[in-house]
């Protein structure tokens, strides 16, 4: 579902119009309701995927809220690199760091 969610919300107005022409509707989603499942998630497991964490930052970047996006992205940069998609985590959440200043 998180990961759905994230999806549908970043859709562009473009993929939004083809996406309702066979579809008849796009489903809603928001950032909020996507940081909620990602916080939920890691509640459960917590710093068990690195890119879980990452976009619980990216959703608090999103958000605007800068203290908790540093907070997370700071987080998930500490983390071991354990499987082969947290390399491309620590390069995404960098590069979503280093715009936050």
């Amino acid at each position: 579902k998180q990961w759905y969610q994230r999806r549908v919300r970043e859709l562009s107005w473009y993929s939004r119009k083809f996406a309702a022409t066979f579809l008849g509707k796009v489903p809603e989603s928001t950032h909020e309701e996507a940081l909620k499942c990602f916080l939920q998630s890691e509640e459960v497991a917590p710093r068990s995927w690195n890119r879980n964490v990452y976009l619980i930052g990216r959703m608090y970047y999103r958000l605007e809220n800068r203290i908790k996006a540093r907070e997370y992205l700071e987080l998930v940069l500490s983390l071991p690199n354990i499987i082969a998609d947290d390399t491309e985590i620590d390069e995404d959440a960098a590069d979503l760091y280093r715009k936050l200043g």
